[in-house]
């Protein structure tokens, strides 16, 4: 009798980015350092001379991705399945989204003041990129990215929380997604690099915490 040989089928884990820190944040810390010394400035004066018609797809994405109004719905959409709906285990689901997104807000927000960097306007009226640490003022509140920040958490959670085999694809929308304030020249590439990695870190870091006592 031959039995048919089955190929394992490769999973990414929820807390993969997490499973390969030593080998993935490394390599986006290089990558941020790099796109700071060498592209930040050429990609940001390229998307800056092409027709601003261009940037509008980009700029939507962005505000479908608002930090604010996701960090007030996942509550509401966690109060609403879990009292109104009375379904708990769906609602874990809504818990960790209304803790991810707060969290990862006030990070990047605390991020921005402390490094003070310059975002985009900034370099296009002054042609440097200055960092004024604990700085106020919002034209030095870009790194990191807090519109690649939503995205990328948005994606990210989700692949912790939905089928294994939509993991991978999530996570590449929430990188390539996370790259739309650069288009619009909103955010440098560091910017955005800066967002994905901490969002990737931080959002599967509270999922690993949350699964040690709760099943989603």
């Amino acid at each position: 009798m031959i039995i048919p040989f089955r190929r394992k089928r490769f999973t990414l884990s929820p807390t993969c980015l997490l499973d390969f820190k030593k080998v993935v944040f490394p390599i986006l810390l290089l990558l941020i350092v790099a796109s700071f010394i060498f592209l930040d400035k050429p990609l940001a004066l390229f998307f800056n001379s092409i027709s601003p018609v261009l940037h509008a797809p980009f700029i939507l994405i962005e505000r479908l991705f608002c930090p604010f109004f996701w960090a007030l719905i996942t509550p509401a959409l966690f109060f609403f399945v879990r009292f109104i709906k009375k379904k708990e285990k769906k609602s874990r689901k809504f818990w960790y989204l209304s803790l991810a997104f707060p969290l990862l807000i006030l990070s990047c927000k605390v991020l921005e003041v402390f490094l003070g960097k310059a975002n985009p306007e900034w370099f296009f009226t002054h042609q440097e990129i200055p960092f004024r640490f604990f700085e106020w003022n919002p034209s030095f509140h870009s790194f990191p990215s807090m519109e690649s920040t939503c995205i990328a958490t948005f994606a990210i959670a989700l692949s912790c929380i939905l089928s294994s085999r939509a993991r991978p694809y999530l996570l590449v929308a929430g990188f390539l997604l996370s790259l739309s304030p650069v288009i619009s020249t909103h955010a440098f590439l560091s910017d955005a690099l800066g967002g994905f990695a901490l969002a990737g870190f931080m959002t599967q870091w509270i999922f690993q915490v949350l699964r040690r006592d709760i099943s989603f």
